[in-house]
Formats: C-alpha cells, structure tokens, sequence
C-alpha cells in the first residue's frame, strides 16, 4: 500500500494512507507526495484520490503565498536543486512544485565529522582510562608521564555503533550532524534503520579505500551524495531552522564527554599494557618461529637449563668457588635479548643483592637515563624470590630489564634479563627459564 506525505501549515505529516488522507478533509490544493512522484503536487492531481470521492470544494487559505514564475522552462526544478533552507512554493502550469529539502554539502559535513572525531576520542579517552585497557604502539605522549594521545584499536566498532546507533534513532544523525542542522534519511526522506545506518557506515570503508573519492563525490554530485550514501541509498539533508529540536541535547552530549576526556587526563595509563600490545603488533609471529628452532642442553657447575641453538652461551668464574655467571645471548644483528645468571655458593637476602646491583648500574654511564621500578616479592619456580623492572634508552633505542633474584640450594641466585620490548621480555626467555635446574 503507498504511504503519502502531506505539507499542511508548514509541516510535513505522514506516511498516511489515501484513506487517512480523505478523512482529514483536507482542501484539494494541499501538498501531496508519495514515492515515485517526481516532485510534490496538489492533492486534487492525485488519480487515486479522484477515483475515491467527488472532488471537495476547494478551500483557499488566505495565508497561503503564491508566487507565480514566468519562465516556463522552470517546470523541471526539483527538490535537489534548491540552496534554500524555507519553503519555496512556485505555480508551474497549474503545478506546484515544493523546495522542501536541502542536501549537505562537503563542508559542512565535512565540520560535522569534525565534531564527531573529537567526541568519540573524548569517549575512548575515557573508557581506555577508566578501564586501564591496552592501548596501541603508535600511541603518541600529550604530557609527560602517563597521560597519552592514541589511535583506538577497536576504532572501527566503536564507530560502527556510533554512527549506526545515533544515525538509526530519533535524532536520525550523529551528535555532531545534530549540532549542524543536519538528519539521514532514506530516499523517501524517512528515517532508516539501524541496518541501512550500518551498510552506510561500512561502505565509508570503501569511500576511504578509493583515494577519498568516495567523499569527494559530495562535493560533485547533485544530490551531493557520497559513494557510501549511494550504495546506501540514504541522503544528508539541512534542515529548516525552525525543526531543528536536537541541538541543546548535542551539545550536553558534547559537554559531557568533553568532562570525562578531562578526568580521564588525571588517570595514569596502564603503561605495561602500551608497550605490551606494542609489541605483540611488531612481534606476533615470535611464537611460530620458537617453533622452528632446536633447543640444546647446558650444563656448569650446579646449573643447567636448556637455551635454542640460535643463541649463544658464555660462562665465566667471577670468583674461584664463590661466584660465577653465565651469559645467553640471541643471535643476529636485530637481536638485542640478553640474559645472565648468576650465583653465589651462600646464601645472603635476595633483596639486597637486588638493591647493591641497581646501586652499581646507576653508577655506569651507559645508565644514566635508567628507570628502575620498585622491588617486589614474587615467587621464581617455587622459590620465594625478589623482581624489579627497568627501562633505559641506550643510543637513542628503549630497551626493557627485569632483575630475579632467590636462595635455592645454599646458593642466592641472580638473574638478569633485557629486550627491546616487554613482548620479548616476557616470551623469548622461556625455554631457559622454563628448564633452568639448580643442584
């Protein structure tokens, strides 16, 4: 069954039905449309409608402006054409014809995606704050200390349901098109639903993919449609000043999540988790090559593990019968993982071992921009134990440590290991940790 649009007293009312429309008795020079009308016409033009009931006696209200054009080959203007945000109405040979709707242009919706961007990352700035989550490696320092600009990992979700929610719901439009004057609609000028929002926003993805031409093509085609608007057959329309009901509650969206950006500046990042996911993007398939390296036994003195053939081990008496050291280091000129255990045939506190080796980095050069964490007890294959992290950068590279430290056998063990990243720090030392055996 059509469904008609009706313009009465400078609003539009519908979708009703031919029989709703009757039951209005409504004057035969009301404004009617409905789809496949190419432009809106008066009721008494409708071939259903004469085919109801008698036509009604006309009746004129006086406050209706006509304004008649001249230039006859005006009778083709349409809808899509207009630059005016009022209604125009014009008599074309016994036609009238509505300049109702106006389509966005690019700049204007270019500003509205512009208010978009800058909510949402004050949303995810907040949520990625308030719930400590990982954020990415190409994240960038806004001050120093914990507080980071970044690239939300899960932006595409985010802005799926963003845009899909917001533009499928009453507001027909994101927050920032809101605060423009601006609505989506369909090609009936309906309201869509959160299916045709999400097709609208996925083919965005492919308005990208094209060098932009996709948006370009707002700026380029009459009904100033981009490519994902056409293959979502949906429109960006200004609206009349006057309809415009959505902007105070925009603009408190606006405010709000500007205030939960602030707070979210006092929260510390989760900076573990910043490096972490670093890593795992630039390092993912670190597991599948451990898979493809032999792993060789070792044995000295009262220690033995065993360590992957693509490294190299070297072992040192630090002190005759009372200290010695062994060194593993990977090979390759981009490797930078190194680990070194060491031992003393007695037992003293872990803990100051830990401290009396910080104190002695701190004294060497090459360390002064060390970042020692504090000590914490732990537990290292059974053992109670001591661990402390660090970072330093070292010719203009970040590297990332980790001291161990425990008494196992009448002998107090050091272990020392550092990569250039918290990834390789926790993964590439396992098969030695993992089979390392003291007697």
């Amino acid at each position: 069954m059509a469904k008609y649009y009706i313009f009465e007293n400078e609003t539009k009312k519908g979708p009703l039905s031919i029989k709703e429309i009757i039951e209005l008795d409504l004057s035969e020079s009301t404004l009617v449309w409905k789809k496949g009308l190419k432009d809106w016409t008066e009721l008494k033009n409708l071939t259903e409608y004469k085919k109801t009931i008698p036509p009604p006696i006309p009746k004129i209200n006086p406050q209706d402006k006509i304004v008649p054009i001249e230039n006859k080959d005006t009778e083709n203007i349409s809808s899509d054409n207009t630059t005016d945000i009022d209604i125009k109405m014009d008599i074309v040979k016994n036609d009238i014809v509505v300049s109702y709707h106006k389509n966005a242009g690019f700049w204007l919706r270019l500003v509205a995606f512009i208010i978009d961007f800058t909510l949402m990352f004050f949303i995810t700035s907040f949520f990625w704050a308030i719930f400590q989550l990982p954020i990415p490696a190409n994240s960038k320092s806004f001050f120093s200390g914990g507080l980071l600009i970044f690239k939300n990992p899960l932006g595409i979700l985010f802005g799926w349901l963003y845009y899909a929610i917001f533009e499928s719901s009453r507001f027909q439009a994101t927050p920032g098109k809101a605060i423009l004057g601006l609505k989506v609609t369909n090609e009936n000028f309906e309201s869509i639903g959160f299916g045709q929002a999400s097709g609208r926003f996925f083919g965005k993805i492919l308005s990208i993919l094209i060098i932009g031409i996709g948006y370009l093509m707002i700026g380029l085609t009459k009904k100033r449609q981009g490519l994902h608007d056409i293959l979502a057959h949906t429109f960006v329309l200004k609206e009349n000043i006057k309809e415009i009901k959505r902007k105070p509650a925009s603009w408190i969206i606006f405010i709000i999540s500007f205030l939960f950006f602030v707070i979210s500046l006092f929260i510390p990042a989760n900076l573990t988790l910043i490096e972490t996911m670093k890593s795992f993007n630039t390092n993912n398939l670190l597991s599948t090559n451990i898979n493809n390296v032999q792993n060789v036994p070792f044995l000295y003195q009262c220690i033995s593990f065993e360590y992957p053939d693509n490294w190299k081990v070297e072992k040192e008496e630090l002190q005759q019968d009372f200290a010695y050291q062994i060194s593993c280091e990977k090979e390759g000129t981009n490797s930078s993982e190194i680990i070194t255990i060491s031992w003393l045939n007695l037992e003293m506190d872990p803990l100051e071992l830990i401290q009396n080796t910080i104190e002695g980095m701190k004294e060497e050069p090459s360390h002064k921009n060390s970042n020692f964490k504090p000590i914490n007890a732990t537990v290292f294959k059974g053992n109670d134990a001591f661990r402390a992290d660090y970072d330093l950068e070292l010719f203009g590279e970040k590297f990332y440590g980790r001291f161990i430290s425990f008494n196992s056998c009448d002998k107090t063990v050091l272990i020392i290991k550092q990569a250039d990243n918290l990834y390789k720090l926790e993964l590439e030392f396992r098969v030695i940790e993992n089979s390392l055996k003291i007697e």
